[in-house]
């Protein structure tokens, strides 16, 4: 009889040379089988990138709509999660990723909250008043109230609040969490002076990233007093990573996420920044802070390593921060206007560590 030990290892192989021939093929080392020409590059996240990505062999594992969240009669929930899935795959291609390798239990609920986070974030996007924007929060504290205290006869018409519902009916979800997210969010959209202080960066990185964090851990049963402690420091990662990520888009619309006791340290306004053409000694210090948390994460708790692939979320946040220091953190350049890695790069670290159940 095979020992599983040996099938485990045999199949780790299987992995790694299907890492390499990927590698290799995005390259353009080789064609066969691809459709695609010598001249493929893959350099930026366009959505031709990710189309490309989509079609290399990797064996995705799709988030399935119908596991992790069964419930005995579909009411349209099939289509609610194609639609969170759709959403997350367009909003967040590398969460989409990551979340198409984990336990088919695990990827419905997690599609479903990050299609919530997406759809919370975005209302700010699209409400041009202030009015409007307090009319649509409370639109969806109104909607998770009812996701959370009503029986099961009451149907959402919304596809995201449809799949939020039936995961809270089904898993220990904290409606806590989920109104605290829904409130930084609201608080933020609301602000109209740059933040004071790191300190209240680092609250917002907590209120929003942080929560959706918790919420994951909740869904899938693993919220522990460690996975919180390590996924409070990873939620700041994200949170802090994403305004430098997002910075240009931000400053372009004249919003700025940069502390003002960093600016005065630096004899800077955030206003000044597009003239200036870039605020790399701000950008340091803010990606100081990002690369703290992201290693207290890794360093302060043991996770068991059921819990290691939810966290492998720090993996962007890694090789986001490499590749701003090897820009000088110049986050006008270039390198950094593509998104500062290869999508392949990223493919292959999260295939590994993925299999190595490490973070």
């Amino acid at each position: 009889m095979v020992s599983q030990a040996l099938l485990r290892r045999q199949g780790q192989c299987f992995i790694l040379q299907d890492t390499c021939l990927t590698f290799r093929r995005a390259l353009g080392l080789t064609n066969k089988g691809m459709g695609l020409g010598e001249d493929f590059k893959v350099d930026s996240w366009s959505q031709e990138d990710c189309r490309r990505v989509d079609g290399m062999g990797w064996g995705l594992r799709q988030p399935s709509c119908s596991r992790g969240m069964a419930s005995s009669s579909d009411g349209g929930l099939k289509e609610a999660m194609t639609y969170c899935q759709r959403l997350v795959k367009e909003k967040e291609y590398e969460n989409y990723l990551w979340c198409s390798q984990l336990k088919p239990e695990y990827r419905a609920p997690i599609i479903a909250l990050r299609a919530l986070g997406i759809e919370i974030q975005a209302v700010q996007e699209h409400a041009r008043t202030e009015m409007l924007l307090m009319m649509r929060y409370q639109w969806w504290k109104d909607s998770v109230r009812k996701a959370f205290e009503v029986t099961q006869s009451y149907e959402m018409s919304q596809p995201v609040m449809k799949a939020v519902s039936e995961l809270v009916r089904q898993a220990t979800i904290s409606k806590y969490r989920v109104m605290r997210m829904i409130d930084a969010h609201e608080t933020d959209a609301l602000r109209t002076s740059p933040m004071v202080s790191m300190g209240e960066l680092e609250d917002y990185a907590e209120g929003t990233c942080s929560q959706l964090l918790y919420m994951q851990l909740e869904a899938c049963g693993l919220a522990t007093a460690a996975t919180e402690h390590a996924a409070s420091h990873l939620g700041k990662a994200i949170g802090l990573s994403q305004v430098l990520r997002n910075a240009v888009v931000y400053l372009k619309k004249g919003k700025t996420y940069f502390p003002e006791d960093i600016c005065k340290k630096y004899g800077v306004t955030p206003t000044e920044f597009l003239v200036n053409d870039s605020p790399s000694d701000v950008a340091f210090e803010v990606a100081k802070v990002a690369k703290a948390h992201l290693d207290a994460a890794r360093t302060h708790e043991v996770i068991e390593p059921e819990a290691a692939p939810l966290f492998n979320q720090a993996l962007s946040v890694e090789l986001y921060l490499n590749a701003l220091e090897k820009a000088n953190f110049d986050i006008f350049s270039a390198s950094m206007h593509r998104g500062g890695y290869l999508p392949v790069e990223y493919l292959i670290k999260l295939k590994w560590r993925m299999m190595r159940e490490e973070w």
